[in-house]
């Protein structure tokens, strides 16, 4: 086991040849292979006050610090002590706070600050500086991302969204609440709207022409969103506490109770296979909306419970449901209850996914549940997990089982039978509510995935 060097993880990536490179407050945590190597001040790094990481066309890794600008690893720098060789960019070494380091479709890399606003180093390697004397309405951003019209978005704190298009700036900055806090949800849907979403003040929407913002006043139920999904034709779902709202490209509809909705707190949502929409709510069991009708699943037909807590698919097309007392599987409209099922040491299944063997995988709050067909094993601190308080569990493309704590970050990676391997786990020095920091990483990820 690995004691991480971070209580507030600020950036993680996976570099080309499958590196992983996690960021903090106290430095970088370098993990290549079984290899895990500290990367700090003491062994070259500029500062250990870590904020954004990325990978650049060629290759290097791109660090920004929080008191220290920025900083060039080039591929390849590490001598026989573990000792890495940085090199510093001259013309950013006085721009302080790095929030964001993002690269364009034309081999650009924009890099924002808190402070100086946006540097552009292009691919001749040429340094373009952006601040409020040439067109930004602040000096202190806090993301930048591009879409696929290759237009450039910058939020920043204090000066609403700005889009960056053919070496022009259009500011959206007038509409009341925008420019009071920062920006960090950005996402595209089928039609090309821009939608930004901001923690607890609604949704903004733009369309091209104009900045729209929703809120409760404009008819949303609430202003606090629990989850989204797109649908297979382009209508975006989001769950609440007070209903379920579809938005069609035209208009926001609420279903709630009335419209056939067992209750109206909609938590965990799921787009099958077929296109269809499941929705977990918190005590009114399990939906299917077909055909513009709702089809509930309570305790009365067989659920274990009707709090939902997580949904997820599987390879065969079976819908597994996470609930407060238990899991529970759906096939060919039959519910099967494992509540019961020897091999679970809590009944809280707040988080599922599958291996690439078929096997599913289960987190409660006590311990990791593995089933594999025939019998459910559990797999707890005893097996090497840092703590049995699972928040989240992701399979990755190589097959790992990644399984967030509220102490820290298991790997675990399997053997060719689908048998545990090794489990390599990342210590926090404090107790770190991982899944907020997992919830922030996909936030980034689906700048990249809808960008």
């Amino acid at each position: 086991m690995n004691t991480f060097l971070n209580e507030n993880i600020s950036c993680i990536i996976q570099d080309s040849k499958k590196n992983i490179w996690i960021g903090g407050s106290n430095g970088i945590t370098y993990i290549s292979g079984k290899d895990t190597v500290f990367i700090t001040t003491e062994n070259g790094l500029i500062s250990n006050k870590v904020s954004a990481i990325t990978e650049d066309f060629n290759g290097n890794i791109l660090i920004g610090t929080k008191d220290k600008g920025i900083v060039r690893f080039l591929k390849g720098s590490i001598d026989s002590d573990n000792r890495f060789k940085f090199e510093v960019i001259p013309s950013l070494s006085n721009s302080n706070f790095i929030t964001s380091i993002t690269k364009d479709k034309n081999k650009n890399i924009w890099i924002s600050t808190t402070d100086n606003g946006i540097y552009l180093l292009k691919d001749n390697n040429e340094i373009e500086h952006i601040t409020q004397n040439n067109g930004l309405t602040t000096n202190n951003l806090s993301v930048v991302f591009e879409d696929k019209s290759g237009n450039i978005w910058i939020g920043a704190s204090g000066g609403g969204l700005i889009k960056y298009a053919n070496k022009a700036f259009s500011y959206y900055d007038k509409i009341e609440g925008l420019n009071s806090h920062k920006i960090f949800g950005i996402t595209i849907d089928n039609n090309k709207n821009i939608w930004t979403v901001s923690v607890e003040d609604g949704i903004y929407k733009y369309d091209g022409k104009r900045l729209s913002h929703y809120t409760t006043s404009n008819g949303l139920p609430s202003n606090s969103i629990r989850d989204v999904v797109k649908d297979n034709d382009g209508n975006l779902w989001f769950s609440t506490k007070k209903g379920l709202v579809k938005y069609n490209g035209i208009n926001f509809k609420t279903f709630t109770t009335k419209d056939g909705l067992p209750i109206n707190y909609t938590k965990a949502l799921l787009i099958d296979k077929q296109g269809l929409l499941w929705i977990g709510t918190y005590g009114g069991g399990l939906c299917k909306y077909e055909n513009n009708k709702f089809t509930t699943y309570t305790s009365k037909n067989g659920l274990s419970h009707d709090y939902i807590h997580s949904l997820f698919e599987d390879s065969k097309g079976n819908i597994w449901i996470g609930t407060g007392n238990g899991v529970n599987k759906l096939k060919n409209k039959k519910i099967t209850n494992y509540s019961k099922s020897s091999g679970f040491c809590n009944s809280y299944i707040g988080s599922i996914t599958e291996d690439k063997y078929g096997k599913i995988w289960f987190g409660t709050d006590r311990c990791i549940v593995t089933y594999d067909g025939i019998e459910f094993k559990p797999i707890t601190i005893n097996d090497g997990l840092t703590s049995g308080v699972i928040y989240f569990l992701h399979t990755d493309k190589r097959g790992n089982i990644w399984s967030g704590t509220n102490k820290g970050l298991d790997k675990i990676t399997l053997n060719s039978y689908g048998q545990i391997n090794n489990i390599k786990t990342i210590i926090l020095n404090k107790v770190l509510k991982v899944r907020n920091v997992i919830a922030e990483q996909f936030t980034k990820m689906k700048k990249v995935i809808y960008g």
